[in-house]
């Protein structure tokens, strides 16, 4: 039960995040004049090519930046779009490894063995293990932490 739980989450985490994403065929005429100080156009912008920046138009500012204390939408959004879990999904919606390189079921299917990949970082250099993963799942399902959906874990 608790696996099927943990799945309808992580997919309703992706639909929403689905929604968020709206349409990328919006019309806009804009003309050469239009340049910006940096000398781009709009119609530069359309073809922006930098894969280092992300960058989300959410309605609101979500309560939460913790993924374990957000149960928000636009706040499920941007830590779908902040953080790599130990699965993901592949552009096709397939669950596919994340920060796992791979994992095993028991055969009573209630223990599930992840092998990390090498060398994770976190964003300031220091090394990404299992403990991280652990202390983020207990953190979340601590009562103490006081997370909406700490029910789920």
């Amino acid at each position: 039960m608790k696996k099927v739980l943990a799945l309808v989450l992580a997919l309703a985490m992706v639909l929403s995040l689905a929604a968020c994403g709206g349409s990328s065929s919006s019309s806009t005429t804009t003309s050469d004049s239009s340049a910006a100080a940096d000398g781009t156009t709009a119609s530069d912008s359309a073809t922006n090519t930098d894969t280092t920046t992300l960058n989300i138009n959410l309605t609101s500012e979500p309560d939460y930046l913790d993924p374990a204390l957000n149960s928000s939408v636009d706040g499920g959004c941007l830590a779908v779009n902040s953080f790599e879990g130990l699965m993901t999904y592949s552009a096709d919606g397939e669950l596919v490894e994340g920060c796992a390189e791979s994992y095993t079921v028991s055969d009573d299917g209630l223990t599930y063995t992840f092998t990390m990949r090498e060398g994770l970082k976190w964003s300031n250099g220091e090394d990404l293990d299992a403990s991280d993963f652990e202390y983020s799942w207990r953190r979340a399902a601590d009562v103490e932490t006081a997370a909406d959906y700490n029910y789920l874990y």
